[in-house]
C-alpha cells in the first residue's frame, strides 16, 4: 500500500488527534480560569516614623489607613494563614513595590475561601502587629 492510499484510508486520524489536542487545551484553560485568585491582599509595612493609634494608622500629615483595631499575630495565625509567614515572620518574600510615602508594600493572591477565612478573623482592612512591627492591610477584588 502506498503512502497516498494509506492517507486516504486513515484520513480521520489527523482530525482525531487535532480534536483531542483542542479538547485538552480547553480543559486546561477552564481549570486555570476556575483556580485563579479572586482577591489580592496588600500589606503596607509601616515606617518607624509612622504612628499607630487605637483607631487606625496615621502619618504626620493625613490618615493613610482605615479606622480599625490593631491585631497582634500569633503562631496560630501563621498556621491558619500560611501566606503571611514569608512576609511578616520569616521576612523572605520580596516586596511588590514602594508607595509614595516610602512604605514597602507586599501583595498576596487569595482565593475566595482564603479571603473569607481571613476577613472573618481580621476584617477587610486594618492593622497587623508582629513583634513590634506593624502592617496595614486591605483587600482588592481582582475579578
Amino acid at each position: 500500500m502506498t503512502l497516498s492510499e494509506t492517507l486516504k484510508k486513515y484520513w480521520y486520524v489527523p482530525f482525531a488527534i487535532f480534536g483531542i489536542l483542542l479538547l485538552c487545551y480547553f480543559i486546561v484553560l477552564f481549570v486555570m480560569i476556575s483556580n485563579e485568585p479572586s482577591y489580592r491582599l496588600y500589606l503596607f509595612e509601616l515606617n518607624d516614623n509612622s504612628r499607630i493609634q487605637p483607631t487606625g494608622y496615621y502619618t504626620e500629615n493625613y490618615t493613610i489607613g482605615y479606622k480599625s483595631q490593631v491585631f497582634t499575630l500569633t503562631e496560630e495565625d501563621f498556621k491558619v494563614f500560611p501566606k503571611l509567614a514569608p512576609i511578616i515572620r520569616d521576612k523572605n518574600q520580596k516586596p511588590g513595590f514602594v508607595d509614595n510615602e516610602g512604605s514597602i508594600v507586599y501583595t498576596v493572591a487569595y482565593r475566595e475561601d482564603e479571603h473569607s477565612a481571613f476577613t472573618s478573623r481580621f476584617g477587610l482592612f486594618g492593622c497587623l502587629e508582629y513583634k513590634g512591627k506593624y502592617y496595614n492591610f486591605n483587600f482588592i477584588n481582582v475579578d
